[in-house]
C-alpha cells in the first residue's frame, strides 16, 4: 500500500520503510518486462530505466543487453542531436562491440592496471581517450584530468579530450553538444562513446558482459 500516487514518490516511500543500516536479503529474479517484475512494488515504464534498483544485478548476471542500456540515454539526455544519433545507432545495432580496435583494447587493459576498479569515472575517461592512439600516447594524468602533451592535435581531438575529462571529473551534466556532431565523432567511435557513458554509470560490468 502506498500513500502517494506518483511512481517516483512511491520509490522514496519504500525507501523510508526500510530499517536504517539494515540491508534486506532478497532473491533477485529476472523478468522479461517490468510489469512481470516481482523485485519491487513500483512498476516502471521500462525494466531498464536508469533508476531501477536492480539494473546493476541485471548487468552482472548478463540478464540485459547493451542495446537496452543505450536506450536509457533517451530518458536521461534530452539534447536532441545527441538523441538522434543514439536512435540512429540503435537502428544499425548489430551486437555489442567492446573495443574500437586491437590497439584500443591493449591500451585500455594496460591502463587498467593502475586504476581502481571502483573508480568508474576514471575508467570511463581512460576508455574514451584510448579510442584514439594519437591522444593516449601523449596523455598525461593530473588531478584535474588528462592533458595531451602534443601540439599535433586536431579540433576533434580536443573535443574528445574535453568529453573524457567531463567523465573523469564527475560533471553532473555531460557536454553532449560537440560529441553529437559527426565532424568530431564518427559513427564508429560514437558507439564506444556510449559505452564510456555506461561505464561511468554502471562500471566495467558493461564491457565484460556478453549478449544474452
Amino acid at each position: 500500500m502506498h500513500f502517494t500516487e506518483n511512481k517516483e514518490l512511491q520509490r522514496f516511500e519504500r525507501d523510508m520503510k526500510v530499517v536504517p543500516n539494515f540491508e534486506r536479503k532478497e532473491v533477485w529474479e529476472f523478468a522479461d518486462s517490468c510489469s512481470e517484475c516481482r523485485n519491487c512494488d513500483c512498476k516502471l515504464d521500462s525494466c531498464v530505466e536508469a533508476h531501477c534498483p536492480y539494473i546493476k544485478r541485471k548487468i552482472q548476471s548478463n540478464a540485459i543487453i547493451t542495446r537496452d542500456l543505450v536506450e536509457t540515454f533517451l530518458l536521461d539526455n534530452r539534447y536532441i542531436p545527441f538523441a538522434h544519433r543514439v536512435i540512429d545507432l540503435l537502428a544499425k545495432y548489430k551486437g555489442n562491440k567492446l573495443f574500437c580496435s586491437k590497439a584500443h583494447k591493449a591500451a585500455f587493459e594496460a591502463a587498467m592496471q593502475e586504476i581502481n576498479e571502483d573508480d568508474f569515472n576514471h575508467i570511463a575517461c581512460v576508455y574514451t581517450l584510448t579510442i584514439r592512439p594519437n591522444i593516449w600516447d601523449h596523455a598525461v594524468h593530473t588531478s584535474q584530468g588528462y592533458f595531451c602533451m602534443t601540439s599535433d592535435l586536431e579540433p576533434k581531438d580536443r573535443v574528445l579530450i574535453d568529453f573524457a575529462n567531463d567523465l573523469y571529473l564527475g560533471t553532473k551534466r555531460l557536454s553532449l553538444k560537440e560529441i553529437s556532431f559527426r565532424r568530431n565523432i564518427c559513427d564508429k567511435e560514437f558507439f564506444y562513446i556510449c559505452n564510456a557513458i555506461l561505464i561511468r554509470r554502471f562500471g566495467t560490468a558493461v564491457i565484460k558482459k556478453g549478449e544474452r
